[in-house]
């Protein structure tokens, strides 16, 4: 069976401090009278492309196959969780996630993050390969 990582369509890139929210309140659940948001913090912690691994509180609502509203960085979009590892840090998990949507600013940041250690010769041969 293959790993998730050789599925991916972008090579994922470390990330340090950058945070993400997603809600749960849209996943699978009811609303309750006078029930808080269930809304979660989490830390992107590799990033490509397509796609990012998310630290996170574990939750059970979260399967692979999951759609979620997420915000980075203020602008909100969607994922889809692919996969869910056990993290190192206990309570929480590692969601590898593929971007559904993003809004204009995210993508433009994650193309930029992803390509700035890229060699510039790769360009003129991505462009001649389109």
């Amino acid at each position: 069976m293959d790993r998730p990582s050789e599925r991916r369509i972008g090579e994922r890139k470390q990330v340090i401090g950058l945070r993400c929210r997603w809600d749960l309140d849209a996943v699978g659940q009811k609303k309750r009278f006078l029930r808080r948001p269930a809304e979660q913090t989490g830390e992107i912690t590799e990033l490509s492309v397509s796609g990012a691994t998310v630290v996170a509180p574990s939750s059970d609502l979260l399967v692979p196959g999951t759609a979620v509203a997420i915000e980075i960085e203020g602008a909100k979009g969607g994922v889809a969780v692919r996969n869910v590892r056990p993290s190192t840090q206990e309570g929480m998990s590692c969601y590898g996630v593929e971007f559904l949507q993003l809004g204009n600013a995210v993508r433009t940041k994650i193309n930029e993050f992803v390509a700035a250690d890229r060699p510039d010769h790769l360009e003129a041969v991505w462009h001649k390969a389109r």
